[in-house]
């Protein structure tokens, strides 16, 4: 007990201990709480935690506060039955403060998404990160961007066994591009388009691609080729013998096409094919994909699998070389919009859904 007593009659001890001290502390940490739900309600809550919950003066004032209540705790031991009450408040305030320190240290905030009969080892964390790619390598670090403008926020990567220096120096909340004319400039068209009343524009430079409502427009950087397909899941187009045809490929139909003494047959669709993954003929055309089965004039028999945008890529039966490797086949998705020089106005449109013209004036 002595010895207790001594420990505490040193001054950094004893100034540590002090009850004025703790409660100044605490009064300091109720203040920047309640500032930072303000700055939380006008800027969000990655300006709060960058600005107060996790600045570093913040982290050394709730170090102080554990520090000084733990040692006011055992400054005034042993504690009799009518100060039992006391201990409690000091030692449940020590432990909250200790596990946030272990949460905030130790632990991880995100989403880790889990289906219902699935397992999952990932999740998706919550923070914003900087990311840097080199030779399919990727390293990361966490950032905390609120504040519009410049920005110093800096970090190492390792890429390839190199240390890089990475960092953000704007941030925008809103940002957006606009284009300006002049003089050597890309040719450009702005065109909007009308659903339900609501009209969007979008300005789209030649040789350009982009989907405004759910409808991909494109600006050729030449001519117009052959006829935009009718089928809203593409058309298969074939060179063979000299003979050109299009079949239009219908996921429901089994129907067999003959085509310069070869015969034809889709077997399969997707809409968004994946290696490994379950057939899916319904939903966005992510990465369409086609099976062909082809019998030539002499019985023979193989399949070809075709790829709408990848078009120099194909397989033959279970992923092999391709079969039929002579005929020309394409698989060919070409809806919505496309736009190209020529014409009276000097430029020409033509699409593969139904649409009117209107007067963007009025």
């Amino acid at each position: 007990m002595v010895l207790v007593k001594g420990f505490f009659k040193n001054p950094v001890i004893a100034f540590l201990s002090s009850t004025k001290l703790s409660a100044g502390m605490l009064a300091i940490v109720a203040i920047a709480s309640a500032k930072a739900t303000f700055i939380e309600s006008d800027y969000g809550r990655v300006a709060a935690y960058d600005l107060i919950y996790a600045a570093r003066w913040f982290e050394g004032l709730l170090g102080l506060v554990t520090i000084s209540l733990v040692l006011l705790f055992f400054k005034r031991w042993p504690y009799k039955p009518k100060q039992y009450g006391f201990m409690l408040v000091h030692i449940s305030i020590v432990v909250i403060l200790i596990s946030s320190g272990i949460t905030r240290y130790m632990g991880f905030e995100g989403v880790m998404p889990i289906r219902e009969g699935q397992s999952s080892n990932y999740y998706y964390s919550d923070k914003s990160h900087v990311q840097a790619t080199l030779d399919g390598e990727t390293d990361s670090f966490p950032v905390r961007l609120w504040k519009s403008g410049e920005n110093n926020k800096w970090n190492n990567v390792t890429l390839g066994g190199a240390k890089y220096k990475l960092g953000v120096t704007e941030y925008w909340v809103h940002f957006e591009e606009a284009y300006q004319e002049g003089p050597g400039g890309i040719p450009a068209l702005k065109f909007g388009a009308s659903r339900d009343g609501e009209i969007v524009s979008h300005m789209l430079l030649k040789g350009g691609k982009d989907t405004i409502m759910g409808i991909e427009a494109t600006y050729l950087s030449g001519e117009f080729s052959e006829t935009m397909s009718d089928s809203p899941f593409g058309d298969l187009r074939l060179h063979v013998a000299g003979t050109t045809c299009t079949i239009p490929v219908e996921p429901a139909s089994d129907e067999e096409y003959s085509c310069g003494g070869y015969k034809f047959r889709i077997t399969e669709f997707q809409t968004d094919f994946k290696v490994g993954g379950a057939a899916n003929s319904h939903g966005p055309l992510v990465n369409p994909m086609i099976r062909v089965v082809i019998t030539g004039p002499d019985g023979t028999t193989g399949e070809r699998i075709l790829f709408a945008l990848h078009p120099d890529f194909s397989m033959g039966h279970g992923g092999g070389e391709d079969d039929f490797t002579d005929l020309d086949l394409l698989y060919q998705v070409n809806r919505g919009i496309e736009f190209a020089a020529g014409g009276e106005t000097g430029l020409q449109g033509r699409a593969s859904i139904p649409i009117r013209t209107m007067d963007m004036n009025t």
